[in-house]
């Protein structure tokens, strides 16, 4: 008969400590058999990879990356610079709730739900001289989005394993193209780039306790600011069945947190909504999510003046399909899964508030291509660069 000694008891208690994927670990098995592990696909690991600079150096190079990608933000807007101007909501509702029950806001809903981060910037901005919230809001949501940018850069490792890419991928959400339409460099916006970081915190398995509080304040974050962060249910339900261990559900339990803090925002809202017709909302989809992904702003405008509305829309359409139809056949089924469920949740992200809303899609005054919802095309055009650099 074999004993086991102190020392191999030992072992074997530091091996269940261990970080789930870890050669010497035994993770969980997906629930569900064959259907949960289908749905593994989506959450791989990073894998390993040596460290060549030490922590301190890495932490400066991403706050410095993040303060270029805010300057970045700052410096595209054209016309009256962001810091000499305040957007939408930041100077008509946040800021004087801020300064007239200061903290004391910030559960207050609006629009029909909660805003906890835009009320938190608000009210960070109300404790500055008056004159300085225009530069207050601008800097703050411009950070915001370059620290989503950031984020992105590191979550996506699981699915994008050269840096390159990943940083590029990171490039994309501080170059958007529609973002100087109406969501770059403000507080009541920030959100919107939330709900793509959550995409990736969602995907994402970090191995460090940080990692997981990182990814639990995204959750948390997003869901009470956007309460079209409720859509991601299905990822996070196949999260739960793909890796059902508590320590990889930390952007869940986030999530959850998030979710009460809306509740009674919800409950006492009497937000009145107005059903659009499908094809006005399919509309919205194409022109403002695949053409604007496609061509941008500028280009799109040409190709509407020289091939039409539609002809601009078709092509744009053959260009995406085109793209991830190629990834979809000669990508492993890491890739094919990858690719059903961004362009699935872009689909979601964007159809369901057009059809809800109806002033989402109400062509503006000045230009085909501007309407009061571009917001809701952040998340889903950034999906579909998810999907380029994933298939690359």
């Amino acid at each position: 008969m074999n004993v086991a000694s102190p020392a191999h008891g030992l072992a074997a208690g530091l091996a269940a400590l261990r970080p789930p994927g870890s050669s010497a670990g035994h993770p969980r098995p997906p629930l569900l058999g064959r259907a949960g592990r289908k749905l593994a696909l989506l959450f791989p690991e990073e894998g390993h990879r040596a460290r060549h600079a030490p922590v301190p150096v890495i932490v400066l190079a991403y706050l410095a990356a993040i303060a270029a990608g805010a300057l970045v933000l700052l410096l595209r807007q054209a016309g009256r610079p962001p810091w000499e101007t305040l957007w939408a909501e930041d100077g008509s509702t946040l800021l004087p709730a801020a300064l007239s029950h200061p903290w004391g806001s910030i559960l207050q809903q609006y629009a029909g739900y909660v805003q906890l981060v835009p009320r938190l910037i608000a009210d960070c901005v109300a404790s500055l001289p008056l004159r300085a919230a225009a530069v207050g809001f601008a800097v703050a949501g411009a950070l915001a989005a370059s620290c989503c940018a950031a984020f992105t850069f590191r979550a996506c490792a699981g699915h994008v394993r050269t840096t390159t890419l990943r940083a590029v991928l990171a490039a994309s959400v501080v170059l958007l193209p529609t973002a100087l339409i109406e969501i770059a460099n403000s507080g009541i916006d920030v959100p919107w780039y939330l709900m793509f970081a959550l995409f990736w915190a969602l995907l994402w398995r970090p191995r460090s306790g940080a990692g997981m509080a990182v990814a639990a304040l995204i959750g948390l974050a997003t869901m009470s600011s956007q309460i079209l962060a409720a859509l991601y249910a299905p990822l996070v339900a196949a999260r739960v069945i793909a890796l059902p261990r508590a320590r990889e559900q930390a952007v869940t339990f986030g999530l959850l947190a998030g979710g009460a803090l809306q509740l009674p925002g919800i409950l006492s809202s009497h937000e009145p909504y107005h059903l659009s017709h499908p094809e006005r909302a399919w509309s919205f989809y194409f022109q403002h999510v695949i053409l604007a992904a496609v061509a941008g702003r500028h280009l799109a405008e040409v190709l509407q003046d020289r091939a039409g509305d539609l002809g601009a829309v078709v092509i744009a359409a053959c260009a995406v399909t085109l793209v991830a139809g190629w990834a979809f056949i000669r990508g492993g089924p890491r890739v094919r899964a990858f690719i059903v469920t961004a362009m699935g949740f872009g689909l979601l992200l964007t159809l369901l508030p057009a059809m809800v809303r109806s002033k989402v899609t109400i062509p503006g005054q000045r230009s085909p291509l501007w309407v009061p919802g571009d917001r809701y095309t952040a998340a889903p055009i950034l999906l579909i660069y998810a999907v380029v650099v994933v298939a690359v």
